[in-house]
């Protein structure tokens, strides 16, 4: 007898949660990419410019979670798409180089190094999204270590 009581109570714990309704099936996306000592992995749209400045001069102006893995190219001037992921306390930004339009390109990443003119603090979603719970990137300039002039990413480390 206990042993179909447990059967028995075993198969409802597996059944799933019934209101009187039917719920559709939902298919959750695959968890980011991970590598070791690393947050999640991410796809960002990020504005160029100083946010004091409506978006004028360098550094960031906006960074969001874009929810598609491999987006088109975006080519609109002052915009990019980067791939980032914290590690050992520092941001890291890969600007997908086809994504950025060519005055963009010359203007914010032409002299090897990416300049942030004012501090930026990550929004709130996009810290947690990494796995952090705040991020500010210091006014500065960044290096830019691409392998070259025809490499496809610009990565900087914030």
């Amino acid at each position: 007898m206990k042993k179909v009581f447990v059967l028995l109570l075993s198969a409802l714990m597996t059944l799933p949660a019934m209101n009187g309704s039917a719920a559709p099936a939902v298919s959750l996306p695959a968890p980011p990419a991970m590598q070791p000592g690393q947050g999640p992995i991410l796809h960002f749209r990020i504005q160029i410019g100083r946010p004091k400045k409506n978006c004028a001069g360098f550094g960031i102006c906006m960074i969001k979670v874009d929810v598609e893995p491999a987006p088109p190219p975006v080519e609109e001037r002052g915009t990019a798409r980067a791939t980032g992921w914290v590690e050992g306390g520092r941001l890291y930004l890969e600007f997908e180089r086809n994504s950025i339009e060519s005055t963009t390109l010359q203007t914010y990443f032409g002299s090897g190094t990416f300049r942030m003119e004012e501090g930026y603090t990550l929004p709130s979603e996009v810290a947690s999204a990494l796995g952090v719970s705040a991020y500010t990137i210091k006014a500065g300039s960044y290096p830019i270590t691409a392998s070259g002039p025809d490499s496809e990413t610009l990565p900087v480390a914030f």
